[in-house]
């Protein structure tokens, strides 16, 4: 049995050991979610007031039920710790970091880099690495990959690589991140769908591309036109990503508070 057989039969019955590293308002709620779908989930963060409350099954997001989350942590389908090390026993591991705002507006990665180096320690074959931070385009071929590579292992071969957009709108009950559509780009094809197949478990809607950089630029889309009403195609033709306009249906999968749109992103009035 290959790698990609049997990662993605684990994943089909449940058997999968998934780990959720970053449980901020991203992170947690997507745990949540992985458990209820029947998998035994782990969940990892610096924070260790966060691991205690988790563990106790209470919780600190809003859009977290304290009861939904209590009834995984007493059902033994979600935990959480602070050890990275353990990052090595989990089947798939799903980078939900911040990656706040420099004051020069451009994405602070280095919450994602110490993710990635943790990862990295323990990286595995068979193991799939799905990035869901915000960031910009090209960030998990440009930075995610090198550095897991630099192991030994190679991308889509040893272990699977891909990248899926956080998309999630705080203090909406109508849109979670159960039925919000998920966007999801892999490395390569099998990345692809052992990505498509973990959210396909988990949440209502699975919207598959066939490269990572697609899936980033669906997020930025989707982010963009949150804030601003515009997905930033036209940026895209700047950073040198092929066929920028791709990615816009991906971001128009998802109806919050806004329409979409194929021009260039305009901050302030929509």
């Amino acid at each position: 049995m290959t790698s990609f057989s049997g990662l993605h039969d684990r994943i089909r019955t449940r058997g999968a050991r998934v780990g959720v590293i970053g449980l901020g308002y991203v992170g947690l709620p997507l745990a949540v979610e992985f458990a209820r779908a029947g998998f035994t989930v782990t969940g990892f963060d610096v924070d260790a007031s966060k691991i205690a409350e988790i563990n106790a099954g209470r919780s600190y997001i809003p859009d977290v039920p304290g009861d939904d989350l209590a009834a995984q942590v007493r059902a033994g389908k979600l935990s959480a710790t602070t050890d990275m090390t353990q990052l090595g026993e989990m089947d798939a591991v799903d980078i939900c970091v911040p990656t706040p705002l420099r004051k020069t507006k451009d994405p602070d990665l280095s919450y994602i880099v110490l993710a990635v180096e943790a990862v990295a320690a323990s990286l595995k074959r068979g193991q799939l690495v799905i990035l869901e931070s915000t960031t910009y385009p090209g960030t998990t071929d440009e930075v995610v990959q090198p550095m897991l590579e630099a192991k030994g292992l190679t991308a889509d071969v040893d272990f699977f690589l891909a990248f899926s957009p956080e998309r999630v709108d705080p203090g909406n009950q109508k849109f979670t991140t159960r039925n919000i559509p998920k966007i999801v780009g892999g490395f390569g094809e099998s990345s692809t769908k052992l990505a498509a197949a973990l959210y396909g478990a988990t949440v209502d809607r699975v919207v598959p591309h066939a490269a990572s950089d697609h899936g980033d630029g669906g997020g930025v889309s989707a982010a963009a036109a949150k804030t601003a009403r515009r997905p930033p195609a036209p940026a895209r033709v700047r950073m040198g990503v092929p066929n920028p306009w791709r990615p816009i249906p991906a971001g128009r999968s998802q109806r919050l508070r806004s329409k979409p749109s194929s021009s260039c992103p305009r901050f302030g009035r929509g």
